[in-house]
């Protein structure tokens, strides 16, 4: 995959925070699945970005960010 600039990278960008934003939503279940499933397939057409949302719901990679997350969000409810 090549570098994105301009254009390509606005979109990245905004992809990858949507990318989070589901991530977080999933996490604290304050998302529907079918919401979720939309939004998912839309992050998955930017190249770079479904990858990214892969990376961020891996439970090898999220045990302690999960965590400290989870207890983030318990304070928020």
């Amino acid at each position: 995959m090549a570098t994105p600039r301009g254009e390509d990278l606005d979109k990245l960008s905004m992809a990858n925070a949507l990318a989070e934003w589901l991530y977080f939503s999933k996490l604290t279940g304050s998302i529907e699945q079918e919401e979720y499933d939309k939004w998912k397939l839309c992050v998955e057409l930017i190249p770079g970005a479904g990858e990214y949302l892969q990376l961020l719901s891996a439970s090898e990679y999220n045990n302690l960010q999960g965590k400290v997350l989870r207890d983030f969000a318990s304070k928020l409810k």
